[in-house]
């Protein structure tokens, strides 16, 4: 081989290694500012917001408005139940594909047993919670430079759900949360007796686990049955919902049942 194929082929594999920048970095930033003011317009009117320490995380459905913006969507291209030293759950593996069908990213998620307010699940919800996290994550994986920009943590709501501290809140509307009615309220009582749960302290723990809420806000609600009342006016924050009262009420439904079954 020659001197001069030598140096050609050199040159041809040093310049197939240079990083190059394919659009001005002042054009790509003044871009993405603008999607960043537009996605907090959208996560400022959010009625529901899922909260940690303080701030506000972005939901699946928010990465879907920002890969919009882009032209950017998520696929779910598998989901398999898994277990992982001997935690049973369900694993999905997602791409963030763009607009001319190329695929950008790719990246996995699980849901699984162990998770506090996945325990008691059903399967198919467990498959599609690991699904919406893997779509979340990868739409994470290109669009968490914005989202920062935007001022927010980057980290998918999804992926915290069940973290002490973490819930979601009623805040962008200014509405509060429709209360249970005292029927309902009695009825989780009812249901938590026929599981065993007699103690006030077990009953908030069992059921704020349940509803993956933070152990140092308990539910007030339950107060006026299995302990003294509050004499002060009650922070809504600290309330049972209606939509947690269902969500109560069909979990120890289907516990119990399964419980009665086993009994037979």
């Amino acid at each position: 081989m020659s001197e001069k194929s030598i140096a050609t082929e050199l040159a041809v594999y040093e310049g197939a290694g240079e990083l190059i920048v394919p659009r001005p970095p002042e054009v790509v930033l003044t871009e993405a500012r603008q999607a960043a003011v537009a996605l907090k317009e959208v996560l400022e009117n959010k009625a529901r917001k899922v909260m940690f320490s303080g701030e506000q995380y972005l939901e699946f459905e928010d990465w879907q408005t920002l890969g919009r913006f882009y032209g950017i969507t998520a696929k779910c291209i598998g989901c398999h139940e898994v277990t992982y030293s001997g935690v049973a759950g369900f694993e999905a593996v997602a791409q963030a594909i763009r607009a001319d069908e190329a695929v950008i990213s790719q990246a996995e998620a699980v849901c699984m047993r162990d998770e506090p307010n996945w325990v008691n699940k059903p399967i198919y919800q467990l498959k599609s919670m690991a699904q919406t996290r893997a779509c979340a994550k990868v739409l994470r994986n290109v669009l968490a430079w914005v989202v920062v920009l935007a001022g927010y943590r980057p980290t998918p709501a999804e992926e915290i759900e069940g973290v002490t501290g973490a819930r979601t809140v009623n805040t962008g509307s200014g509405e509060q949360a429709k209360p249970p009615s005292e029927g309902m309220t009695r009825l989780v009582h009812v249901l938590l007796g026929k599981l065993g749960y007699k103690d006030s302290q077990q009953k908030h723990e069992y059921c704020t686990g349940i509803l993956a809420r933070p152990q140092e806000k308990p539910i007030k609600t339950l107060d006026q049955f299995i302990g003294p009342k509050d004499a002060q006016k009650p922070n809504p924050e600290f309330d049972l919902t209606f939509d947690e009262a269902k969500t109560l009420i069909d979990t120890l439904q289907r516990l119990i049942a399964e419980k009665e079954k086993k009994a037979e």
